[in-house]
Formats: structure tokens, sequence, C-alpha cells
């Protein structure tokens, strides 16, 4: 999955720089809680921003510790006759890993799955933007230790178009 997000940034064409960069730092809440990071280009063809995700999330009790991150590649369109709201997807993978300490000693599970997301974006001015949306990572029925192997998150971020 790296080397997917490593060729992706690299076919970004040599003038990304002219466009412009996408930078959106963003907090997570769900099953688990974290942050994330979005960084790419602005005004790639007929997008607002073509740019390459990550994100990192954990939960720690007594019974249950968990991690996962995904890698993710996305984009956002800008609409309306002003362009002042927008709507991101996403796209990529996503890992898991989890242990379970109950009376019989720990149990681990480690899996790979499907990670995908969605934001609304509102553009406050030319150079900042908010975006809240939702994301899903899926693991697979009794790969992580979530109902039905899926981990569902609240995302809130800020969009810096420099």
């Amino acid at each position: 999955m790296k080397r997917l997000l490593v060729i992706t940034l690299l076919s970004t064409p040599l003038t990304a720089a002219a466009m412009g960069v996408h930078l959106s730092p963003e907090i997570k809440a769900g099953n688990l809680f974290g942050a994330g990071l979005q960084i790419g280009a602005t005004d790639v063809g007929k997008l607002a921003a073509l740019y390459l995700s990550y994100n990192q999330m954990s939960y720690d009790d007594t019974v249950y510790d968990h991690s996962s991150k995904s890698y993710r590649i996305g984009m956002q369109k800008m609409y309306g006759h002003d362009s002042r709201m927008g709507f991101q997807v996403e796209i990529g993978g996503a890992q898991y890993v989890g242990t379970r300490d109950l009376w019989n000693g720990p149990q681990h599970r480690k899996s790979n799955g499907l990670s995908l997301g969605g934001a609304y974006v509102y553009q406050a001015s030319n150079s900042i933007a908010l975006r809240g949306g939702v994301d899903f990572n899926t693991y697979g029925m009794g790969n992580a230790y979530f109902a039905y192997g899926v981990q569902p998150s609240f995302s809130l971020g800020v969009i810096f178009n420099l």
C-alpha cells in the first residue's frame, strides 16, 4: 500500500506547485480516537484537490487494545454558484492490530482491509475550508474486535490551500 501512495505522489504533475498545495490536519473519533493528515495538490483538472490521506487511531482499556492505520487517495469537488460547498471521497487500505485480554489470556488479531471515507466541505475563504465527514475501515467479520469487522469514525478537519 505504501508503494501505491509513493507512486501516486510521484505521478502527480510536476506543475503541482504552480497549482497550489492542499494541506488538511484532522481529528477522528469513533470506536478509536486519533488524528490524520491530507496532503496533495489543488486545482487538478476539474477537481478542487487531489490528495493522499494518512490516519492513525488507537484505543486502550482494561480488556481491549486497538490500533489502526489507513492510507487513502482522495479527491475534492466543489459545487454551487460560488464553489463554497464541496464533497470529498477517499478510498484506500487499512491495517488493524488488536488484543483482547480476558480470563483465558491475551488473544491477538491483525488484519488488512478496505478504507473508505467521505466528507462535506465548506470553503470559508480562498485559503481556508472546514470539513466534517465519516470513515469506514472494513476488515471482514472475525478479523478485528469490532462488530462485523467494521470500524466507523467521524472526522473534523481544517483545509489550508497554500
